[in-house]
């Protein structure tokens, strides 16, 4: 029985951790657009700053790149926040 108690409260503990993870995620970070299975293209909006980052990579399994998204003269591309 203890050893029951004890795996349960470590299941809802992750649970209530995964949970935290992804409401500040969604908070913070939004994707609003993503392209491609292995070669894969997202386009994230800090919702904080409205600057748009694009993330890239080749292989999800190699890591991958991300950089501030920019328009033609070099500038952030912003996303008005409400």
């Amino acid at each position: 029985m203890g050893l029951y108690l004890c795996d349960m409260l470590a299941v809802l503990a992750e649970g209530r951790m995964g949970k935290e993870r992804e409401r500040m995620a969604k908070e913070r970070f939004v994707e609003v657009y993503s392209q491609g299975l292995t070669n894969v293209e997202k386009i994230i909006v800090d919702t904080e700053t409205g600057v748009n980052y694009v993330l890239a990579s080749s292989a999800l399994t190699v890591g991958c790149g991300m950089s501030v998204l920019v328009d033609q003269n070099g500038k952030p591309i912003v996303t008005p926040i409400s």
